[in-house]
C-alpha cells in the first residue's frame, strides 16, 4: 500500500476525492496526503475540513503560486533547457499547450473562461508561458523532492500542472494514477499515464492469456 499520495485537487475534484481518501485511510491508517489545490483557498478550505489533520502532509493554493510564478520569475535558460532535458524532448511544449489560459498564445482560436492569468497569457504570449513553466517546474520538483510520494493521483489531465505531473512520475519513476472511463457500465480503471493510454488494459492484451488471433485484434481496436 502506498503510504504518500499527492493528489491533484479541483473543484470537481473535491468531494470525490475526500470519499477516496478516507476509504484508503480505513485500510492505511499511516496515510500522509498532500495537495495541490486549483481555485485557490475554497478547495483548500474543503479539503481540511473534511479531513483529519494528522493525515494532510501539506496544502498548496495553486492559484496564489499561478500568480506569483507569473509576477515574480525571472526567466532563467538554464532552468527551461533542463526542463526538456531532464521530463523529455518537447515537454515544456506538452505542459503550455494542455492549459487553455497559459497556451493562450500559442494555440490559435483557443477559448477560455475570463480569467486574469489568460489575459496575461494573450497579452504577452512568450514571456508569460515561459514564467509560468518555470515556476510550475521548480515548485514541482519541491515538492517532490520534500514529500517524496510514492504515487500521484489525479482526476482529468486537463491543464499544466497535471501533465507536468505525469512528466514529473515518468521521469522520477514514480506510480501516476488517473481514472479511465472504461464506457462498460459507469465502470472505471486506474489507468497509468497521463495520455489516457489505458496502460492496464495494453499490459494485459499484451500478456500471454490472450490467443495470437484476440491479441491482434484487440491491439487493433485500441489502436
Amino acid at each position: 500500500m502506498h503510504k504518500k499520495i499527492l493528489f491533484l485537487f479541483a473543484p470537481k475534484f473535491r468531494d470525490f476525492a475526500v470519499d477516496i481518501i478516507r476509504d484508503l485511510i480505513a485500510t492505511n491508517p499511516d496515510l500522509q496526503v498532500a495537495g495541490l489545490c486549483m481555485e485557490g483557498e475554497r478547495v483548500v478550505s474543503f479539503i481540511k475540513s473534511n479531513l483529519p489533520e494528522k493525515y494532510i502532509y501539506k496544502l498548496w493554493d495553486l492559484d496564489a503560486l499561478e500568480r506569483s510564478w507569473v509576477r515574480d520569475e525571472v526567466l532563467s535558460p538554464e532552468i527551461l533547457a533542463e526542463i526538456d532535458r531532464y521530463l523529455g524532448v518537447g515537454a515544456s511544449g506538452q505542459v503550455i499547450v494542455a492549459d487553455r489560459r497559459i497556451g493562450r498564445g500559442y494555440v490559435r482560436g483557443g477559448l477560455y473562461w475570463p480569467d486574469s492569468l489568460g489575459d496575461l497569457a494573450e497579452a504577452e504570449p512568450i514571456s508569460v508561458p515561459l514564467k509560468y513553466l518555470q515556476g510550475l517546474y521548480k515548485f514541482c520538483d519541491q515538492v517532490f523532492e520534500d514529500f517524496k510520494p510514492d504515487s500521484v493521483f489525479c482526476y482529468a489531465v486537463a491543464s499544466a500542472p497535471a501533465v507536468m505531473l505525469g512528466l514529473m512520475c515518468q521521469a522520477k519513476k514514480v506510480k501516476f494514477l488517473r481514472f479511465t472511463s472504461t464506457r462498460v457500465g459507469n465502470l472505471y480503471i486506474l489507468d497509468e499515464g497521463f495520455k489516457s493510454k489505458s496502460q492496464p488494459i495494453l499490459q494485459e492484451i499484451k500478456s500471454e492469456r490472450l490467443t495470437p488471433d484476440s491479441t491482434a485484434m484487440a491491439e487493433q481496436y485500441l489502436n
